[in-house]
């Protein structure tokens, strides 16, 4: 199984995609979360069947460009 993902800057940011991804013919697989590392996300197929990944790493801020950085490095 492959999962698209989505990386937010706020945690707040998950569930506003999520709604949107609802509103648009999407099916939430597993409702948002907070995880042991201290990130929070959610799963979410879009009305095509893919499966997408939306979340937030408060250990890895998005740069300028809303690129994903890991541990701050571009």
């Amino acid at each position: 199984m492959r999962t698209l993902g989505c990386n937010v800057a706020e945690k707040v940011e998950v569930a506003a995609i999520i709604a949107k991804s609802e509103n648009a013919g999407g099916t939430i697989l597993k409702s948002a979360q907070d995880v042991f590392w201290g990130g929070h996300h959610e799963y979410v197929a879009d009305p095509e069947g893919h499966i997408w990944e939306i979340a937030h790493n408060p250990f890895s801020p998005l740069g300028s460009k809303g690129d994903f950085q890991w541990n701050g490095a571009a």
